[in-house]
């Protein structure tokens, strides 16, 4: 027997991939669907690449660098040294977040706020995958943090 192509009216249209623009459109009841999630995975997989790729190149000139350094260079090699180990340990402390932030995603608990059970909403998980916590909440958790927060006598 062939192979008959499934009719029009049956065949499933191609899931077109979610752009940020798509994702700001969807309706409120879409919110933290597979496909926003998957969205949102994604997003996280291409900023850990990014931070792992950067991180490798780092690693890779302070090998060069050490290899050419002149003798009498070496407190501007260290100096280098020491500016690459505070980014490095900043990357990581990213990849740890995202790390997270995807561990979340497959417990289905991404982008809902930890503290209130709010959504944390789109644009924000946007601008900053790695969101805990919706605006109201982080602008109060910064607001309490704040050593210039002002008090009434």
């Amino acid at each position: 027997m062939r192979n008959l192509p499934m009719p029009a009216s049956r065949a499933r249209p191609p899931t077109m991939p979610l752009t940020p623009g798509k994702l700001m459109k969807a309706p409120q009841k879409d919110y933290m669907s597979i496909r926003q999630l998957a969205f949102f995975e994604s997003l996280l997989n291409a900023a850990k690449r990014e931070l792992l790729e950067s991180a490798h190149a780092m690693q890779v000139g302070l090998q060069e660098d050490e290899a050419h350094a002149d003798p009498t260079d070496c407190a501007s090699v260290e100096e280098e040294h020491a500016m690459v180990a505070l980014m490095c340990s900043r990357e990581f402390n990213q990849l740890r977040k995202i790390d997270e932030a995807i561990d979340r995603i497959h417990k289905r608990s991404y982008g809902w706020c930890q503290e209130s059970g709010e959504p944390i909403g789109l644009g924000r998980l946007i601008a900053c995958p790695t969101a805990l916590f919706c605006i109201e909440t982080q602008a109060l958790r910064e607001h309490a943090a704040s050593p210039h927060r002002f008090t009434r006598n």
